[in-house]
């Protein structure tokens, strides 16, 4: 079986990411889920905000892929690092059950999937119900 794969120029897709980047440069980041998606018969690559549909952006792909699925990642982490390539490069995207793929020349980086992640991403949550409580 062949690996799911997408061609997309670097550029294009730092530009689309351009959203989910914070107005603020800080050290730590909240991240924004972006979720990737690939429309067959337009040949389009959907990159939209998952949380709160703040934007959705559509990138023309001169080849044909194969991605089935949606993946979401994180889209600040990913829009950092795409800001560090020439915006004429070629990106491959891929994806397996854990991570979204993207190999640039010689360099290969991974990004945690977070699809059936349903952790929230803030302070306070739930707390835990002590030992001694549960046996009672």
């Amino acid at each position: 079986m062949t690996a799911p794969l997408l061609i997309v120029p670097a550029g294009a897709l730092a530009k689309a990411l351009l959203p989910a980047m914070p107005r603020r440069k800080c050290r730590t980041h909240r991240p924004v889920p972006v979720i990737l998606a690939y429309e067959r018969l337009t040949q389009t690559l959907i990159v939209a905000e998952a949380a709160h549909s703040r934007f959705l952006n559509t990138i023309r792909l001169d080849t044909a892929g194969h991605w089935p699925l949606e993946v979401t990642v994180d889209g600040v982490l990913l829009a950092r690092l795409l800001a560090t390539f020439l915006p004429d490069a070629v990106v491959t995207l891929a994806y397996d059950d854990n991570s979204l793929i993207l190999r640039c020349g010689g360099s290969c980086a991974r990004f945690n999937r977070s699809e059936g992640d349903k952790k929230r991403a803030c302070r306070g949550g739930a707390r835990s119900v002590p030992l001694a409580a549960q046996q009672a």
